[in-house]
């Protein structure tokens, strides 16, 4: 056989194999999956066509990833929208098929979550810096403390601190509008605080608050119609060292005083001398009847 041939038969025999070799290797671009796709019969289990690049997401092949993109996956899902090009862009676990768990990765893609990492911000409302009240011996005053708290996360919980100790905590609490701790204290100077926590751990506290306290102390010596008890004795004329316990009204429905003199000695001299003379009248009575008689 003329070598001319032989050396013809050899390289077409070379080239034969050669393409059988290139053909069994498969298709090796990036971010290629071997996965269904759909054609007219529905879903297949040839392999996907080889793509040379494409983007996790991209589902309309627009070169960037975003709410686009959602909406094509939203359509191909639920309202028969076209199928991604390349089918590999939509597939966001690589679990060969297209469903909600890869539209809610693409939500996540698109829109991530960035975790809040600025503490809250508290505004005291009520009772003002510096509040003063009085009470009765004994008693306690009911005060409402007020606030308001801002934040990017949902709070988890906020604490009254009085004098530096937790006093109430409020678990369920409504950003940006007026929070309510309900406490009774007795006579005494208080300071006051809010500590808030985020769901993130991130702490607030607000500025601190002062009130006072303290019990009734009087300082005046008139006191017109009323009758008052101080220190267990009876009297209306103040005394710079009692306090006060209890005020009884002695005026009338018209506002005027029930008593011609507003001081009990005075009242009670009058009333001996009344004595005095009805009992001077009385003893004469007695003797001219006696002398009368005889």
């Amino acid at each position: 056989m003329n070598k001319s041939i032989i050396l013809l038969l050899s390289a077409l025999i070379i080239l034969a194999f050669a393409g059988f070799a290139f053909a069994g290797s498969g298709n090796t671009g990036t971010n290629i999956h071997n996965v269904p796709v759909a054609d007219d019969a529905g879903l297949s289990n040839n392999p996907a066509p080889f793509i040379e690049d494409y983007i996790i997401g991209d589902l309309n092949n627009d070169g960037v990833v975003n709410q686009s993109d959602i909406d094509y996956m939203t359509s191909y899902l639920f309202a028969a929208g076209d199928e991604p090009v390349p089918f590999e862009s939509g597939d966001m676990d690589e679990s060969g098929f297209i469903d909600a768990i890869d539209l809610g990765l693409l939500i996540d893609l698109v829109y991530p979550v960035v975790p809040d990492t600025q503490e809250p911000v508290i505004e005291l409302v009520s009772p003002d810096d510096g509040k003063e009240y009085k009470v009765d011996i004994g008693d306690k005053k009911s005060l409402s403390f007020m606030f308001k708290v801002s934040d990017d996360s949902n709070i988890s919980y906020c604490e009254l601190l009085i004098d530096g100790n937790v006093r109430n905590t409020l678990d369920n609490v409504e950003k940006d509008s007026v929070q309510i701790f309900n406490r009774s204290l007795g006579d005494g100077s208080y300071e006051w605080k809010v500590r808030c926590e985020d769901e993130y751990g991130n702490v607030g506290v607000s500025d601190k608050w002062g009130i006072d306290i303290s019990k009734y102390v009087t300082n005046t010596n008139n006191h017109q119609g009323n009758y008052f008890v101080y220190n267990g004795l009876s009297d209306n004329t103040g005394n710079s060292d009692s306090y006060l316990i209890s005020p009884i009204n002695l005026n009338d429905t018209n506002g005027n005083s029930l008593v011609q003199n507003d001081n009990p000695k005075t009242i009670g001299l009058g009333f001996l001398i009344i004595m005095l003379i009805a009992v001077f009248i009385i003893g004469a009575i007695v003797l001219v009847v006696f002398f009368a008689s005889r």
